[in-house]
């Protein structure tokens, strides 16, 4: 097996295929992240290696690294997409400090080597669909905002009232444009009954509706987490420990990175849910009882929200909180 690198930006994909582990025997080489780069990319690999021989790394960046990850894929080629975090640390750990695209395309091939990864197989077509329109969602959402709080700031001048129109009709745009894409991610939703059995199971979760299912469904869909683990590690909800000996007892902290999108999302339906949801109440009230801060018990309860989700996805079955409190005890 051979292991190739591929540091990935808008532009450009820095490739470092290890052909001779124990020999330290490598080619790099750069391509365009375009169609013309993946037919110069395929042509590269051939000469020096059987596509099916070949596992290539990458470290996920925006939406840049869909085009190689599918072409390669497509090409039979194994794909692994790694935690950025994770290949930061082994390139420390590895005393690799310099900090280039060869560099990084060099310790991704060497950090695929060394850690057994799972591979990545893309979502089904429906799914993507999905995800670009629950992203044209956020996009709008965030524009919205904005200009929102661009017409809250506004003060009396010579041009102001043109200023004022034009923010006016820029947020009546993005509200009809905000209405149309939610009517058509609904639409979507019940045109796919995996989709909608899906978003059924979520919403018989209390305090989890339409915008949480979404995400959720398109997520755990994508991704195909294989436990309520991963995906709280993918949220950036999986704390982190510092303790050591007699003299190190720091609190546990989150460690940052994670999908902020999806966090953000999650926040509100989960103080909903510390007051009317059976399950996440009760474990709110526990850690109260311990006299665990606010943020922390908020932390936490965004954690259990999450693996509700995963739990009734997984399972396929709805929601129930006797279910629930016996597996809990």
């Amino acid at each position: 097996m051979y292991f190739l690198g591929i540091d990935v930006s808008k532009a450009k994909l820095d490739c470092y295929l290890l052909l001779d582990q124990a020999q330290g025997k490598f080619k790099s080489r750069t391509f365009a992240n375009n169609a013309d780069g993946m037919a110069k990319l395929k042509s590269w690999l051939l000469k020096l290696a059987k596509l099916e021989n070949i596992h290539a790394i990458v470290e996920p960046t925006s939406v840049y690294h869909e085009l190689v990850s599918r072409f390669l894929y497509q090409e039979g080629t194994k794909v692994s997409l790694v935690n950025a975090q994770n290949v930061r640390n082994f390139a420390r750990a590895s005393n690799y400090l310099s900090k280039t695209d060869l560099m990084d395309s060099k310790v991704l091939a060497y950090f695929g080597s060394k850690m057994e990864l799972e591979l990545w197989h893309p979502p089904a077509k429906h799914v993507e669909e999905l995800n670009e329109l629950l992203s044209r969602k956020v996009d709008v959402e965030k524009t919205l905002r904005q200009e929102k709080n661009r017409y809250s700031t506004l003060t009396a001048t010579e041009h102001g009232n043109f200023v004022r129109s034009t923010l006016e009709n820029s947020i009546a745009f993005c509200e009809a444009q905000l209405k149309e894409i939610k009517a058509e991610i609904d639409k979507h939703i019940k045109d796919n009954p995996d989709l909608k059995a899906d978003s059924e199971l979520l919403k018989s979760i209390p305090s989890v509706g339409d915008t949480v299912s979404q995400i959720m469904i398109c997520s755990l869909n994508k991704h195909k987490f294989s436990s309520a683990k991963k995906l709280v590690s993918y949220l950036g909800l999986a704390p982190v420990e510092r303790q050591s000996g007699t003299s190190v007892r720091g609190r546990a902290r989150l460690p940052g990175g994670g999908n902020a999108t999806i966090r953000s999302k999650l926040y509100m339906p989960t103080l909903t849910a510390m007051r009317c949801n059976p399950t996440i109440k009760a474990f709110a009230e526990r850690l109260k009882e311990k006299g665990k801060p606010m943020l922390v018990i908020i932390t936490a309860c965004m954690k259990k929200l999450a693996c509700l989700c995963f739990g009734v996805w997984n399972n396929k079955e709805k929601y129930r909180p006797e279910y629930v409190a016996s597996s809990a005890a």
